[in-house]
């Protein structure tokens, strides 16, 4: 059966409040980074000030506990904006960014990934382009962390005005994060968003996610 017969490629509103959001997510991100970091600076220009004064010891004790908590503060504030959009997808265009993501949850599990962004993907919309990125994340985080693979695929491609994300894997599957999970229920939301479909299949050695999305090109 075709994943993708019956997609209908006429606009409709979940479609478009969902480009919406997503860019509102983007500039929201943007002023976080540069408004936000550059007060983060300031502060830890002033607090390098405080600590090169003449202090008592339970002001200067005090003033670390200021420091540590503005580290903290930053820390957060960077989780905040990374996920409202992925900064290495977009400083290093999707396939570099879901390599990233294997090397750091895959490859410290000694499981190899190849990841396949054929030329045809290489201009996804942005919108597509985040919600892919982070199916492809969560797929292969339940994978480390429950499928016991050797082995995972990562393939996007775009064909017929369809775009496809595959990850499959070649471990037992997850017991407990199947089609019902949280993760892929957000996943699915996310994804109907751009008007497309998310597949779990269990495979005789393994587990296949699939997305499948219309794609409209200017």
């Amino acid at each position: 059966m075709d994943g993708h017969s019956g997609f209908r490629h006429e606009p409709d509103t979940l479609s478009r409040s969902s480009s919406l959001l997503e860019l509102q997510r983007l500039a929201i991100a943007g002023d976080l980074h540069d408004e936000l970091g550059s007060l983060f600076t300031q502060l830890g220009w002033a607090l390098a000030d405080l600590e090169g004064e003449p202090l008592p010891d339970s002001a200067r004790q005090r003033l670390a506990r200021v420091r540590t908590l503005v580290g903290e503060t930053e820390a957060a504030t960077r989780r905040v904006v990374s996920q409202l959009a992925p900064p290495d997808l977009m400083r290093l265009g999707l396939a570099d960014a879901l390599r990233r993501v294997a090397r750091n949850v895959l490859t410290p599990r000694g499981i190899a990934c190849q990841v396949d962004v054929s030329e045809s993907a290489a201009d996804l919309p942005e919108e597509h382009a985040i919600t892919f990125y982070r199916a492809a994340q969560e797929a292969m985080t339940n994978v480390a962390r429950h499928a016991g693979a050797r082995q995972v695929s990562v393939a996007i491609a775009v064909e017929g005005g369809i775009a496809r994300l595959e990850v499959v894997d070649d471990g037992r599957g997850s017991q407990t994060t199947g089609p019902d999970g949280a993760g892929l229920r957000l996943m699915r939301e996310r994804v109907a968003g751009i008007g497309g479909r998310l597949s779990v299949e269990m495979l005789p050695t393994g587990r296949r996610v699939v997305v499948w999305a219309p794609v409209c090109r200017d």
